[in-house]
């Protein structure tokens, strides 16, 4: 099975990450040379938008840093509106390895039944920290008791994901900020989209993104679980507002 890439955008969203940048963006143009690469700015205080115009890439910036998810909403709108049919989502910090997106998108065009596919890390052998994937796979199973899922799923923080259209447009309905992941996930599995997952493979360097306050992420991306199965349970599955990071 082959892919079109003159089909596929790579949303890369970005926060004062000029030292990671020119990796990322080069492995992806050299792997992947016919995608559309579009890099969003998220209010970065250093080069990494001088880093994207150089590279001759689409850059798009916020005047301000808005969040994680706000980043991908924009990236995932501009998207859209070049007609992509596949969509991939993925940060800029230079800890995942970019061969991992042709794996993804096959997954992802293997069936028509497949909507979104994540990146998971948990399955292969990554040297995850140890705070970090605790905190992970407690969110995981917190999800999973909330909303279920068919298959099981493992790694609902991963930002590391392909998007159809119609998954992609779904997406746009959840909020700004850390917890723009996992509210895709219950958006998307309350709405009935099938969500499968790939192994893969992550690096934590010195580069990393790093949470200021993991606990208060934390608490606040449970807490954003607990909402939005409150809404569902009140509302029904296509009654979620839209949320607005606050």
């Amino acid at each position: 099975m082959e892919v079109d890439y003159c089909n596929v955008s790579i949303v890369i969203a970005a926060y004062n990450a000029a030292g990671t940048l020119p990796m990322v963006l080069n492995d992806l143009k050299q792997r992947y040379p016919d995608v559309h690469l579009v890099l969003v700015n998220d209010g970065s205080t250093d080069s990494t938008a001088l880093v994207g115009e150089s590279s001759g890439v689409t850059v798009l910036t916020h005047p301000s840093n808005r969040g994680v998810g706000a980043a991908f909403k924009t990236g995932i709108t501009y998207a859209l509106g070049r007609d992509s049919k596949y969509v991939v989502t993925i940060g800029a910090d230079n800890q995942r390895d970019v061969s991992d997106i042709s794996s993804l998108i096959l997954k992802l065009i293997s069936s028509k039944e497949i909507d979104v596919v994540i990146g998971e890390k948990y399955s292969a052998h990554n040297s995850i920290p140890v705070l970090r994937r605790a905190a992970g796979q407690l969110v995981a199973a917190a999800f999973r008791m909330l909303f279920g899922s068919s298959p099981p799923i493992r790694d609902p923080l991963s930002g590391f994901r392909v998007f159809n259209r119609r998954a992609a447009q779904l997406a746009l309905r959840a909020p700004d900020g850390y917890d723009f992941e996992i509210a895709c996930c219950c958006l998307l599995t309350t709405n009935g989209y099938s969500i499968r997952e790939v192994p893969v493979f992550v690096r934590y360097h010195s580069d990393s993104t790093k949470m200021r306050v993991p606990l208060l992420v934390l608490i606040g991306i449970v807490a954003c679980l607990i909402r939005m199965k409150f809404d569902d349970l009140l509302f029904g599955k296509n009654n979620h507002k839209e949320y607005e990071h606050e």
